[in-house]
């Protein structure tokens, strides 16, 4: 009789037929040097002017500072002692009076007493305004400000969403220049991981690919960004490593964390380097948007030209194109904005015998992006990765695929029964019907293999098959000119 009820209950069921969500796919992974960036910020707060100010300043610096307060009070008694108490975040200061009640305590007074107290100089310290003789004033329970945490640390996956953020990047190193490339194209969630600059280029190289420590379980450098979406709920899918990418050893690196992120490294040339290193190079990686020629920007404070590698711009401009076209559309043959040239001459001839010959196209042809000048505007211009498949297509697999798993993580554990597989096989052919609606794919359908499932009874694993179909990227188009005389007959018809 124990589950007996007499009346009525209700129970909330699980939808297992929630739409599969598509995870985002422009968020760029950025490594950067950039040793003068914003460091932490002590809060404060001032009261009272001239001679008669204390300035209370956090220890600790950073956004925990922001939660002191500070207000100062007068006994109602005579001859009141000057003292100091915290409670919480909250530090009260109460004046000394004189026999009369009146105030009796200067800036000076309550700076020393502040800064003698033991529980409170551990959290503030007090500075008194000129030389502090001025009768200190009564003040209102006011918050310190403008407490900020340091704002790239070391090896720490940080999320940047704005172009404000900039500011706080230092004026050395590459972190800055890559971040200005990248928001000339287009706003964009980028994660930037920040390296200590060595004492040469090979120390410096070092610190850009890093390394994993299997006993604190956290990385350095490019490994960081494997860390980013525990860290900071995103996966980078375009990644950067903009002055350095070029290096020997730092684009197999880049390639390593790509492959785990599921995400598409963006690799520099070296802009010295012959045609015949540059395919050399191709040939080398195994799936990157390998890039020649670099970018030229006209700096206006400097009044110079500055000539710089590409990859940063470019990822910027493919995040311009997925927020406009989606992530599935190539992002070849876009225009790319602000910027004056590339830093070394791409030569580009769009028609006639020496279409095929130009370097852009012996570029293309090798797997190699450049940026092509066309009609007065610069274009990037290639859609291939180093293995010869199109970016559009290898990142709507990665994009699909790691949905699909994310959205399936709820269904680990569960009874595999006829109701329970259906009801898998069912959410990823919507998921599949609904990206052929909007022509991301030319068609998709999921399926169980019978024989497979059964093979693996007692294993704990099940299976289900899915297939997806790519529309082509139009690169060549050819038109067929035919001469005829059958137009002519009707003149003496």
């Amino acid at each position: 009789m124990a589950d007996y009820l007499h009346g009525v209950e209700h129970y909330y069921v699980d939808n297992d037929n929630r739409p599969i969500e598509i995870l985002a796919a422009s968020t760029i992974g950025l490594v950067a040097t950039a040793d003068d960036a914003q460091e932490a910020l002590q809060a404060s707060v001032t009261l009272g002017t001239g001679n008669s100010a204390v300035t209370f300043t956090a220890v600790e610096a950073g956004i925990p500072g922001n939660i002191i307060a500070v207000e100062v009070v007068k006994s109602d008694a005579a001859s009141a002692e000057l003292s100091v108490s915290l409670a919480g975040d909250v530090i009260t200061v109460s004046l000394a009076t004189d026999d009369q009640g009146d105030i009796d305590s200067t800036a000076a007074d309550v700076a020393t007493a502040v800064n003698n107290d033991n529980a409170v100089k551990v959290r503030v310290q007090a500075t008194a305004g000129g030389d502090g003789s001025g009768a200190m004033g009564l003040a209102y329970l006011t918050y310190l400000s403008g407490g900020e945490n340091e704002a790239f640390p070391l090896n720490t996956p940080v999320m940047v969403t704005s172009r404000t953020q900039i500011g706080k990047a230092g004026e050395s190193g590459t972190l800055k220049q890559a971040l200005g490339d990248i928001y000339t194209q287009s706003g964009a969630v980028t994660v930037v991981v920040r390296v200590a600059e060595g004492q040469n280029e090979t120390e410096t190289k070092a610190n850009v690919i890093g390394s994993y420590d299997p006993e604190t379980g956290k990385g350095t450098g490019l490994q960081t960004l494997l860390g980013a979406e525990a860290a900071l709920g995103v996966i980078p899918r375009l990644l950067i490593a903009t002055d350095f990418s070029h290096l020997s050893s730092v684009g197999e690196a880049m390639e390593t964390v790509a492959r785990d992120l599921n995400a598409i490294p963006i690799i520099d040339t070296d802009l010295a380097w012959s045609f015949t290193q540059i395919v050399t190079r191709a040939r080398q990686l195994a799936e990157s948007a390998l890039l020649h020629g670099g970018v030229k920007y006209f700096d206006t404070a400097k009044k110079t030209y500055l000539l710089r590698h590409g990859s940063a711009c470019v990822a910027g401009h493919i995040v311009r194109v997925d927020n406009e076209e989606g992530y599935w559309n190539s992002a070849s043959n876009r225009r790319i904005y602000n910027i004056e040239g590339t830093a070394v001459p791409v030569e580009y001839v769009s028609k006639g015998p020496y279409a095929k010959t130009c370097l852009a196209n012996q570029l293309n042809a090798n797997n190699v992006m450049t940026i092509v000048n066309k009609q007065g505007g610069w274009y990037l211009w290639g859609n291939r990765l180093t293995n010869g498949v199109v970016m559009p297509h290898q990142r709507i697999r990665y994009i699909v695929g790691d949905s699909i798993v994310e959205a399936h993580q709820s269904y680990v554990d569960r009874n595999a029964t006829g109701n329970y597989m259906e009801s898998v096989k069912n959410g990823v052919n919507r998921l599949l019907r609904r990206l052929r609606t909007r022509n991301v794919i030319s068609g998709g359908e999921c399926w169980i293999d019978q024989e497979l499932n059964q093979d693996a009874i007692g294993t704990g694993q099940v299976f289900w098959d899915y297939d997806l179909g790519f529309y082509d990227v139009a690169e060549r188009l050819t038109f067929r000119q035919h001469v005829t005389d059958r137009y002519n007959e009707s003149i003496f018809s």
